[in-house]
């Protein structure tokens, strides 16, 4: 079964450290009376909290500039730090990242310069969140790994959500599953229920990109119940939401139908127009499917008005994909054709699923209305379209590894961050015995043998660094040359199928040619039989040329390996390239690299290889395989 995608983001919000309820009045007071700066800034963060808590930004921004005037006055570093913290979680809360990373870059400067290691962490839980959401998944792991170990009860736990979500991202499951664990722990431990919600909706999204949809289902049933232990209504419309899609792209449309009907039963509690609008939307397609096509019909337009009240039009080729096919069950399928051509015509589309379904369903609609040559444009427009997208995946998955690898190198510099701060701790250490105790000669010599075994220590550990970066970077050739074996079978199982419906069509032009007396129309005929024929002949050269490149691959990389150790993996990779006697712009191309670096790599191969000067490198290969 293919795997699906639930469409509502799984994206918590990082809780932040917020006052509860205060004695507001009584605390103005206060600030009125006083007159001492320490407990004007007290108060007045308490009172920016409050507001906080209730999003009211302008009375929020209005006491920060109080605490600005304070820290401008007294020339305050430190309270011009909280001034700036308290400013990042406000634009956060607006949802105004670029203010919320100039803010919180500033207070960090000021906490680090005076070593406040618990303030920095906390700002930098800021940081990694709005990191993690615009997807920057390398910045946010940055901030909050440096930021967890100094992180401390609810701040903690908030810290291992967001590195769960940003594994969860790059598709780190193994790794996203145990951060998730560690945060369940923590909470229990603390008696934290309020994260117990972003836990288990979190681990559904984990257990649905691993394929996993029995246990993703029962994290967003535990989700849900969490959400009904403190009548959190919304987050009980998102489960809702989410169950109802996943249980609907599974084919289970009745119990589909019930979880939306749940949804819909509290929407008097919640003002959310957008969630009303999306299980409308959906709902609308379960009963389509369950026979029910007036009720259907009154959704959808239902979804479609909540939609164009909130100004979102990122839905509509979804709204105009269920239209369709509520047209197709009452056999209108010119009706039907028309809103998917809409469908088709609108230029920028988030959802690329939704666009790939709508192409193949206008094809399918001109087969079913005997409209072949519509049918076979529309078809050869969804064929070109679903190229693009497995490109577009490709090339994807191929960044994803690249960022796994720079997430192994972070971790690693950070592991080597640590054991040089260790042994500047060491060498400071030994600088002051050494000032101690330089007038005992013994004494000195003991302490320069300890110094020279602590560096032979570093050397050693550098070493073994060194030799892993070396296997993480076998490791990366190796997964993407998978990763291009992969993509040669696809393209080879994708051919084959358009040579099948080729070889139909040309089948079907003999037919109809066969039977016209229209000279015009035959000598037409004649020309599309032709074109079919010839990419018939080119999509088999293709497949023989891909699968010679794939069985190439595998055996030639060992046997160099084997013979030239001492081979880089793009030394490799280019020597492989030169044997299908590729030139050096294609290799290039295909590299991501200069042509002179290309060059330069040819060169490297030939030294070490030993290769003489009267031959070529694909030659000398040739003779090696």
């Amino acid at each position: 079964m293919s795997k699906y995608y639930i469409s509502f983001s799984f994206i918590f919000i990082i809780c932040l450290s917020v006052n509860g309820q205060i004695d507001l009045r009584n605390i103005k007071l206060k600030l009125k009376k006083t007159s001492n700066s320490s407990e004007r800034v007290k108060l007045i963060t308490e009172i920016i909290n409050y507001y906080q808590n209730r999003n009211l930004s302008d009375s929020t921004f209005f006491y920060a500039e109080k605490l600005k005037y304070i820290a401008d006055k007294n020339n305050d570093s430190l309270v011009h730090a909280k001034y700036y913290t308290l400013k990042a979680k406000t634009y956060y809360l607006n949802s105004d990242y670029i203010n919320t990373e100039k803010f919180a870059l500033k207070a960090i400067k000021i906490y680090r310069n005076n070593n406040l290691v618990e303030d920095v962490a906390n700002t930098q839980l800021i940081l990694g969140n709005i990191y993690q959401i615009q997807d920057n998944n390398k910045s946010a792991l940055q901030n909050f790994t440096e930021a967890l170990p100094y992180l401390k009860n609810k701040d903690k736990i908030s810290g291992l959500l967001g590195l769960a979500a940003v594994h969860g991202q790059i598709n780190n499951l193994e790794a996203a599953l145990n951060y998730y664990n560690e945060a369940y722990k923590l909470s229990t431990t603390l008696n934290l229920e309020e994260y117990k919600f972003d836990i288990y909706n979190g681990l559904s999204a984990v257990y649905n990109n691993s394929g996993d949809y029995e246990k993703a289902l029962e994290s967003l049933e535990k989700a849900l119940t969490e959400t009904k232990k403190n009548n959190r209504y919304l987050a009980q419309v998102v489960c809702y939401h989410n169950i109802g899609y996943l249980q609907k792209n599974l084919k289970n449309f009745r119990e589909a139908k019930v979880t939306f009907e749940n949804g819909i039963s509290i929407f008097n509690k919640i003002s959310n127009t957008y969630m009303m609008a999306s299980i409308y939307m959906y709902y609308s397609e379960v009963i389509a499917e369950l026979g029910n096509i007036s009720g259907a019909e009154d959704y959808i337009l239902k979804s479609e008005n909540l939609f164009n009240e909130i100004n979102n039009s990122s839905t509509k080729p979804s709204i105009l994909n269920i239209k369709a096919k509520i047209e197709g069950f009452k056999g209108d399928h010119y009706k039907a054709i028309d809103y998917l051509k809409q469908a088709n015509s609108i230029k920028h589309i988030d959802d690329i699923e939704i666009a790939e379904k709508n192409k193949l369903l206008l094809a399918n609609f001109y087969d079913k209305i005997g409209d072949v040559n519509n049918a076979y444009k529309a078809y050869k427009n969804y064929t070109q379209f679903k190229d693009s997208i497995r490109n577009s995946q490709n090339k994807q998955k191929i960044e994803r590894l690249k960022l796994q690898f720079d997430i192994s190198e972070y971790q690693q510099d950070l592991k080597t961050k640590e054991q040089e701060l260790n042994l500047l701790n060491e060498a400071k250490k030994a600088s002051n015995y050494r000032n101690t105790l330089l007038f005992l000669l013994a004494c000195g010599l003991v302490t320069f043998i300890y110094r020279q075994r602590k560096l032979n220590k570093a050397k050693e550990f550098a070493l073994i660094a060194e030799k892993k970066v070396i296997t993480l970077k076998e490791e990366k050739l190796s997964s993407e040359m998978a990763v291009k074996n992969t993509e040669i079978t696809e393209y080879a199982i994708h051919i084959s199928e358009r040579n099948r419906m080729l070889e139909y069509f040309t089948n079907e032009i003999k037919k109809i040619k066969a039977q016209s007396d229209n000279t015009e129309v035959k000598s037409q005929l004649q020309n599309l039989q032709f074109y079919a024929e010839e990419n018939l002949d080119i999509n088999r050269e293709k497949i023989i040329y891909n699968s010679n490149i794939k069985n190439t691959e595998q055996s030639f990389i060992s046997k160099l390996k084997e013979k030239y150790p001492n081979l880089t993996p793009k030394e490799i990779k280019v020597a492989t390239y030169a044997l299908l006697k590729m030139s050096s712009k294609t290799i290039s191309n295909q590299m991501g690299i200069s042509i002179q670096s290309v060059n330069n790599y040819r060169f490297t191969i030939r030294k070490k290889l030993n290769i003489p000067k009267n031959k070529s490198i694909d030659e000398y290969l040739r003779d090696l395989n």
